[in-house]
């Protein structure tokens, strides 16, 4: 009885739209359809785009520190010359790892997939970065320390997303932290989930440019210290992750130096 009700209320209102009214409903959609296809097909473009760029720029790269190295090997006796010849690999090597980022940030943007939840052992991944990244800047004396409330702390984590917010949070510290400086992180449980504290002692953020901090390719005044890469998307795409796990993250400053970046990411 219920459902031949709604039929009938159903058809009634379909009655009082005036043809004019259907009209222009028919013409919205139809806008809508053509505007949902033409971003599929910009999003196409723009996939072939960065494949073409990635390709085309990665090639000559790719020649400018073959002819560099043998320039190095050639110039073995011309200190100074053979100094230029490595300014101009390691400018390479440079350019070709943010090309290989940036594409990396696509992929990932482009990629659609369903989270992918298991339970996870997130004390012993975040461990295995901490130590990774003591030798990744030790010759920046950079010290890194790792305080976890409980050994077991396990996670509903989406596997792939978890290991870029850590690698993202974790990497950044030390890439902007001036030598000697120390990088404090804390792995705990709390009732909301599972709560990720980053701490540093480096430049911090200005405060006229902390609404650009989850910003794609968001340049700010703060430089790396050791020459490292910095393409303004570490922290944008943890903040992504994070957002698409269910959980927050959050930037504040960590007196009397430095910055706080705390993540809690839903244990459900």
């Amino acid at each position: 009885m219920q459902n031949i009700t709604s039929s009938a209320c159903s058809t009634r209102n379909q009655q009082l739209i005036s043809p004019e009214l259907k009209r222009s409903i028919e013409e919205l959609e139809a806008v809508i359809a053509e505007k949902e296809k033409q971003i599929s097909d910009l999003k196409i473009e723009k996939g072939g785009f960065f494949r073409v760029v990635s390709h085309d720029l990665r090639s000559p790269i790719s020649r400018i520190i073959g002819f560099a190295d043998l320039l190095k090997k050639d110039l073995e006796d011309n200190e100074e010359l053979r100094f230029f010849a490595e300014n101009i690999e390691a400018a390479g090597w440079h350019l070709n790892k943010l090309i290989a980022r940036i594409m990396e940030v696509e992929e990932f943007e482009s990629e659609e997939r369903d989270l992918r939840i298991e339970l996870q052992d997130v004390v012993q991944f975040v461990r295995d970065k901490v130590a990774y990244f003591v030798q990744e800047y030790m010759e920046k004396e950079i010290e890194y320390s790792l305080k976890v409330s409980d050994p077991e702390i396990k996670a509903l984590v989406d596997s792939e997303y978890w290991s870029l917010i850590v690698l993202n949070v974790l990497s950044n510290p030390g890439k902007f932290s001036p030598p000697g400086t120390a990088v404090h992180v804390a792995l705990d449980a709390v009732p909301e989930g599972v709560r990720l504290v980053v701490t540093d002692e480096g430049p911090g953020f200005k405060e006229e440019e902390k609404h650009l901090i989850f910003k794609k390719f968001a340049k700010l005044s703060a430089k790396p210290t050791g020459g490292e890469i910095a393409a303004g998307l570490g922290l944008y795409q943890a903040h992504k992750c994070v957002r698409a796990l269910g959980g927050e993250i959050s930037v504040v400053d960590n007196p009397p130096q430095g910055a706080k970046v705390t993540i809690i990411v839903p244990n459900a």
